[in-house]
């Protein structure tokens, strides 16, 4: 992909959801289903992020498409327009992607977040019919066995997050954040899961408490 159109499609992710910014942070604190008019208001906000782009002066087709169909779907059971894999724009098709995933993966009040490998296994089961195949092949193949944000236990009994990926999907970089006595670190460890010492042992749940700025992890803190 060309660097315009790589440059139009992070810009539509960071906007699919401009029309629907306020109804996200009730959505992500209600337990209760969604009522008649939240039904509306999300299953318009494609079109209503389109033309409050176009508002701000966005011209740029392969963004405006993308944001619009972002929740198409390949079977056409999507929405706005019921659009069939082969009649939806590419970067609809990975924000498509993105959006299940990262919804997959985050907790919500009333369900539990899946873990990063059972997010991609539903991604594996689903592709061709909710999502595009090829994209759904290649998503798994890049984000690897321990996809990043995956909680994993070393050789040495620590528990460590993982913070990016390798060409090794068995050896990601990753960053130990609890201990072999199961005391949180203050500040990140990162560990080289080459080293025999420092292998991963396997994926696990973490709902403990840490004690460290979670920004220091990603190296933004």
């Amino acid at each position: 992909m060309d660097a315009k159109s790589s440059q139009s499609i992070i810009s539509a992710a960071l906007t699919s959801n401009i029309a629907i910014l306020n109804l996200q942070d009730i959505l992500q604190q209600q337990s209760s289903a969604l009522s008649e008019e939240q039904q509306k208001e999300v299953r318009s906000h494609p079109e209503k992020g389109v033309a409050m782009l176009k508002a701000c002066g966005i011209n740029d087709p392969e963004w405006l498409d993308s944001v619009r169909q972002h929740h198409e779907r390949a079977n056409g059971k999507g929405y706005p327009g019921g659009l069939t894999g082969d009649k939806t724009v590419i970067g609809a098709k990975i924000l498509a992607l993105a959006d299940v995933y990262s919804a997959m993966i985050s907790p919500r009040v009333y369900r539990k977040s899946l873990e990063a490998s059972g997010a991609l296994k539903t991604v594996f089961l689903e592709r061709g019919k909710e999502y595009d195949e090829t994209l759904s092949i290649l998503l798994i193949k890049r984000m690897g066995i321990y996809p990043p944000g995956s909680y994993v236990r070393l050789r040495n009994e620590e528990i460590a997050i993982v913070t990016k990926r390798s060409y090794d999907s068995m050896k990601p970089g990753v960053a130990s954040l609890v201990n072999p006595n199961g005391k949180s670190y203050i500040k990140p460890l990162y560990r080289n899961t080459q080293s025999p010492e420092y292998s991963i042992l396997g994926a696990v749940e973490f709902n403990g408490e840490l004690e460290m700025a979670l920004p220091l992890i990603w190296g933004y803190g």
